[in-house]
């Protein structure tokens, strides 16, 4: 019961979950990196044996921060 007094599972019924279907979003080897960072990211999952998509979404963190072009400082 949530504090209105009215259950959660009333809310929605009987009805029945959505499927998501067997749809799967693209492997993110297939994401079109220019040739020097593709090959770093190769080359540090292969030296690291780590999967290819680890380095990369680290890859993309590390661009994150550097196109804000800020660096909180400490007070």
């Amino acid at each position: 019961m949530s504090a209105s007094g009215t259950d959660i599972l009333s809310l929605f019924g009987n009805k029945a979950p959505v499927p998501l279907g067997p749809k799967f979003p693209p492997p993110l080897s297939s994401v079109p990196l220019p040739p020097v960072l593709a090959d770093y990211c190769f080359e540090l999952s292969e030296a690291l044996q780590v999967p290819y998509e680890v380095v990369l979404c680290n890859l993309f963190g590390v661009l994150s921060t550097v196109a804000q072009r800020k660096v909180p400082c400490a007070d």
